[in-house]
């Protein structure tokens, strides 16, 4: 099936007609063909991450990141994590935005304790959502 036919959605069920979803990957279609890797009638599943994260900023030097949670495109979730900044004491303008305090993080550890598992998640995926 080509990837246009998508499209054309039945005007009875509303469903597309048709379509092998076996070959449906995320950001396209495979037009018919089997994914390489993928068991023969096993539907494939993206191997997407989106990324969730408040921070003691918005400067990419400076500021640090406070929460951090990972979830699959199925909605599990891969990590979640608190920390405490290496660098910074205190950021206002950010707790007025996040509500995330010094104290609420004080007895965190610091994201350099988990960046091994946190890179093998992000290295693990094909697209990244954050």
């Amino acid at each position: 099936m080509k990837s246009d036919e998508l499209r054309e959605k039945s005007s009875v069920t509303g469903e597309y007609e048709g379509v092998d979803w076996t070959h449906i990957r995320f950001g396209g279609v495979t037009e018919g063909r089997p994914v390489p890797g993928d068991e023969p009638g096993r539907a494939c599943e993206p191997k997407a991450i989106c990324l969730d994260c408040e921070t003691t900023g918005i400067d990419p030097y400076e500021d640090e990141i406070l929460t951090l949670s990972i979830v699959d495109w199925a909605g599990e979730t891969l990590y979640d994590g608190c920390f405490k900044p290496a660098r910074r004491t205190e950021w206002p303008g950010a707790e007025r935005v996040n509500g995330i305090s010094p104290e609420s993080v004080a007895q965190c550890p610091p994201i350099s304790r988990d960046l091994e598992e946190i890179q093998g998640i992000v290295d693990s995926a094909d697209e990244v959502i954050g």
